[in-house]
């Protein structure tokens, strides 16, 4: 076994994990925008908001 030999194998792990990092991270930056889009916008939030008024309401009722 040669030099060359010994370091392709590490080279090649290299590869292999720098291509798999490279393709998570373009897979997570495909996906944000995908789950990002299915929050409710500020309108939306705007008009889910409900404010009821219990001043008159004794405490210890129900």
């Amino acid at each position: 076994m040669s030099q060359a030999e010994d370091h392709a194998g590490t080279r090649r792990d290299f590869l292999y994990y720098a291509t798999a990092g490279t393709g998570a991270v373009a897979v997570g930056a495909a996906v944000w925008p995908l789950v990002n889009q299915m929050n409710p916008s500020a309108d939306v939030k705007a008009l889910s908001s409900i404010r009821v008024d219990v001043s008159g309401i004794e405490p210890g009722r129900s």
